[in-house]
C-alpha cells in the first residue's frame, strides 16, 4: 500500500529531512525497517503512563487557559515539569478513531476507521502496545467507556484490558466514574513486576455527557462539565501520586491528552462530532519524562505523534509497512506535511448535511464541510471572523493530502451487532459500513450538501433523538420529522419502520419497507422487524425472503434465526420454525426474546408443556414489570394448565396497568374452572 506520491511536496520534504536528521534511517512511525520485528528491551527500559481524558477541552488545562482560570491543578503540575503543546489537535473529534489513531500513528483515513461504530480497529495494523509487548513490556489498562470496550479492537495487545463490560455499579451512562477506574488501574500497576517495564493506559470518560459531578467539585458560577472537569483532575492525581511510588527512581514517561473537545454550544454544536471547531479539535499535550525537560511548544503537534514518541523513547522500532504523518515530538523533526482533521459523522444522519475536512498551516486555518472557510487562528483562535480569500490552492492540498491518506486503508472489519447496539444506545447513530474507497473518489462525494452549520437545529435534534429511548414518543415524532423532510431517505426509511414495528403499526412498517432494496440491510434487528412485518401483513414471499438474507448475512445472530421461525411459521411449516427457534435459543439462551418465539411457537403447536418451560426461561430474565411478558408466561400457564401461576401472572398485570381488560377476562375465566 504506498502512501507517498511525487505531487504531495510536504511528504518529501518530510522525507528528507529525516534522512538528513537520522544519516538515511528513517526512524518516524510507518518506516519499513529491516531489523528483526522483536528486540532484547534494555535493562533500564522506561515505564510508559498514557492517560487520556475524554472530552477534555484545552482551554479548562492551565497551560492554556492560564492557572487563574485553569480546572485542572494537578494535571497543571504534570505540566510544569513536562513539555507542553500549546497546539495539539485531534484527527476526529469523535472517541474510538482518535485513539485508533493515537495507538497506531495512523490518520483515521488511513485506518477506514471514522466513527464509533460500526468499525472495529484492524488486526493487520500494529498498535504501540502490540509492540511494546513484542519488546518484554507489561501491557495494562483501566479504561472508563464502553465505546473503547474490548469489542472495538482497540485493546489489541493489552495483558489486562480492564474495560465496561467487566464494570458493575457505575453512575455514569455510558462508561464508569473516575473514581472506580483509577481504583482499577492502581490494582493492576500493584499487581505488575516492577522489574519488567510498564505501559499503562488510563481512560477517564467524566467530562463527556451526561455531566454529573460529584457535588464537591461543583462550582456556582461554573458549568457542570467544568465540575467534571475538576472531578477527573482529582483522581489523575491520585493515579500520578501512585504511578510514581511504583516508578521509583526508574526512568518514566508520563503523556496526558484527550481524545477532543466539547462544543458546549459555540457554533451551535453542543457536543461533539459534527463541526471541525478547535472547541472540539484542539486538545491538551503534556509529555512529561525522567529524561525530559520543561519546555514550552507552539508548534503544531497531533495525537497520532503519540505512537513514534513512546516507541523512539522506549528505543523499540516499529516494524509497519504503512507510511504515516506522525512525527516523534521529542525529535527536532519539524512538520511539514499539514495536520488534516476530518469528520463523516453528519453524514451518517442522511439528512443532507455534508461531511467535513479541516487543516491548518502555520496561522492559516481551512474547513471545507463542504464549503470552504478560512480562519487566521493566531488573531482569531475562536474562529467568529472567516477569511474571504481564494482558498484554491489550500483546497488543494487539503483534498491531494486527503486522498493520499485514505489510499492505504486495510479490509474493513465489521463490530458484533451486539456491540453496535451497545454504542448506539449511547446516542451514537450507527452508519452504514463502508466499503473500501476508489482512488479516483471524490473527497465529498455529496458536493452540495448542506454545513452542519446550517443545519444546526436538525443536528441538535438528531443528536437528542438518539439519546431518547425507540419506546419514547419523543423519538419517533423525530423520525416523522426527518421521514417528512427526505420521504427517499433509507437510514430514515428503515428507522421509522422498525419503530412503527416496535409500536405493532406493522402494515404502516411495510409501506415504508417496500421502498427499500432488502441487499442494502446489513443488521439482523432489521432483517427481523421487515420479516415480521411481512408476515404480519401476510406478504409470505417477502417475509421469507428477509429471513434468508438474515441467516446469509448474520448467520451468527439469534434475531436471524427468530426471523426464519417467523417466516416459516407464517408459511405453516410449524417444524421447520421451531427448529429455527431453538437456534435462537442455543446463540442467545440469556436472551428472554429468544425464549419467547420459541414459548409462541410451541403454543402454536400445542406444545403447551414445551411452552410453558419456555415462557419460565423467559420470566427468570425479564423485569417483573414488562407486562408484554407477563401476559404471555399467563396465557401459556392457561394452556398448561397451571392456575396458580397464571393467576399469579394476570393479578400482576392488573397491578401494572388497572385497565388491562385482558388480563380481567382470563382471571374470570380461571375462577370458572376453579367452581367446576
Amino acid at each position: 500500500m504506498k502512501f507517498i506520491k511525487n505531487k504531495n511536496i510536504f511528504f518529501i520534504i518530510k522525507t528528507l529531512l529525516l534522512i538528513i536528521s537520522f544519516g538515511g534511517c528513517l526512524s518516524f512511525a510507518g518506516c519499513e525497517l529491516n531489523s528483526k520485528p522483536e528486540i532484547q528491551v534494555p535493562a533500564k527500559s522506561p515505564d510508559i503512563l498514557l492517560i487520556t481524558i475524554d472530552t477534555l477541552r484545552a482551554d479548562r488545562v492551565g497551560y492554556i487557559s492560564g492557572e487563574e482560570n485553569s480546572k485542572t491543578p494537578n494535571i497543571d503540575s504534570i505540566a510544569k515539569n513536562g513539555t507542553v503543546f500549546n497546539r495539539a489537535y485531534t484527527t476526529v473529534p469523535l472517541t474510538l478513531p482518535s485513539h485508533s489513531a493515537i495507538f497506531t500513528g495512523l490518520h483515521p483515513l488511513q485506518l477506514g476507521l471514522h466513527q464509533n461504530v460500526p468499525v472495529t480497529l484492524s488486526p493487520e495494523i500494529p498498535t504501540f502496545t502490540t509492540i511494546l509487548k513484542k519488546n518484554g513490556y507489561q501491557t495494562i489498562a483501566a479504561i472508563s467507556a464502553e465505546v473503547l470496550s474490548s469489542k472495538t479492537g482497540i485493546n489489541q495487545g493489552f495483558d489486562k484490558y480492564n474495560d465496561p463490560y467487566r464494570i458493575y455499579g457505575s453512575n455514569k451512562k455510558g462508561g464508569r466514574i473516575a473514581e472506580k477506574t483509577i481504583s482499577a488501574a492502581i490494582d493492576l500497576l500493584k499487581e505488575s513486576d516492577k522489574n519488567k517495564p510498564v505501559f499503562l493506559w488510563v481512560h477517564l470518560y467524566d467530562p463527556h455527557d451526561p455531566y454529573t459531578p460529584p457535588k464537591e467539585f461543583r462550582r456556582e458560577d461554573e458549568s457542570l462539565y467544568d465540575g467534571e472537569v475538576r472531578y477527573a483532575d482529582h483522581w489523575v492525581g491520585k493515579l500520578v501520586k501512585s504511578w510514581k511510588e511504583f516508578c521509583g527512581n526508574n526512568n518514566n514517561m508520563v503523556i496526558v491528552t484527550s481524545d477532543h473537545g466539547e462544543g458546549l454550544g459555540e457554533h451551535g454544536e453542543k457536543f461533539h462530532g459534527h463541526f471541525l471547531f478547535d472547541t472540539t479539535l484542539h486538545v491538551p499535550l503534556i509529555i512529561s519524562g525522567t529524561k525530559i525537560k520543561p519546555e514550552i511548544r507552539n508548534d503544531i503537534a497531533c495525537l497520532y505523534d503519540i505512537f513514534p514518541t513512546v516507541l523512539n523513547y522506549c528505543g523499540v522500532k516499529n516494524p509497519a509497512k504503512i507510511e504515516s504523518p506522525a512525527i516523534d515530538l521529542l525529535s527536532k523533526i519539524k512538520r511539514e506535511v499539514p495536520v488534516v482533521s476530518e469528520t463523516e459523522y453528519p453524514e451518517t444522519l442522511n439528512m443532507n448535511i455534508s461531511r467535513g475536512y479541516s487543516f491548518r498551516r502555520k496561522g492559516i486555518k481551512l474547513i471545507c464541510q463542504p464549503k470552504p472557510v478560512e480562519f487566521n487562528i493566531l488573531k482569531d483562535p475562536g474562529e467568529i471572523h472567516p477569511i474571504y480569500t481564494n482558498s484554491s490552492t489550500l483546497e488543494e492540498i487539503l483534498f491531494s493530502t486527503v486522498k493520499d491518506l485514505r489510499a492505504a486503508q486495510p479490509e474493513i472489519n465489521l463490530m458484533d451487532e451486539e456491540t453496535v447496539k451497545m454504542i448506539s444506545s449511547l446516542g451514537y447513530i450507527g452508519a452504514q459500513p463502508p466499503g473500501k474507497v476508489s482512488d479516483d473518489a471524490p473527497v465529498f462525494p455529496h458536493p452540495d450538501w448542506n454545513s452542519p452549520m446550517q443545519e444546526t437545529n436538525s443536528v441538535n435534534q438528531a443528536e437528542q433523538m438518539f439519546r431518547w429511548s425507540e419506546d419514547s414518543d419523543e423519538r419517533l415524532a423525530m423520525m416523522e420529522k426527518c421521514y417528512r423532510i427526505d420521504p427517499k431517505n433509507e437510514f430514515v426509511i428503515k428507522g421509522l419502520g422498525s419503530l412503527y414495528c416496535k409500536r405493532g403499526k406493522y402494515s404502516d412498517a411495510v409501506k415504508l419497507f417496500d421502498k427499500i432494496n432488502p441487499e442494502s440491510v446489513w443488521q439482523s434487528k432489521m432483517f427481523y422487524d421487515m420479516t415480521l412485518a411481512y408476515a404480519k401483513q401476510r406478504k409470505k414471499s417477502n417475509a421469507f425472503l428477509c429471513a434468508e438474507l438474515a441467516v446469509k448475512r448474520c448467520p451468527d445472530m439469534h434475531l436471524s434465526y427468530q426471523a426464519m421461525a417467523i417466516a416459516n411459521l407464517s408459511l405453516g411449516k410449524f417444524e421447520t420454525a421451531k427448529s429455527n427457534a431453538w437456534k435462537a435459543v442455543t446463540l442467545a439462551p440469556r436472551n428472554k426474546s429468544a425464549w419467547n418465539n420459541y414459548g409462541l411457537i410451541n403454543n402454536v403447536m400445542k406444545n403447551y408443556d414445551v411452552a410453558y418451560k419456555a415462557f419460565s426461561k423467559s420470566m427468570a430474565l425479564t423485569d417483573t414489570n414488562d407486562q408484554k411478558s407477563i401476559m404471555k408466561f399467563g396465557r401459556t400457564c392457561m394452556f398448561s394448565k397451571n392456575y396458580d401461576e397464571a393467576e399469579w401472572a394476570f393479578k400482576k398485570a392488573i397491578e401494572l396497568n388497572p385497565n388491562n381488560d385482558s388480563a380481567r377476562m382470563y382471571l374470570k375465566r380461571i375462577k370458572k374452572r376453579h367452581r367446576k
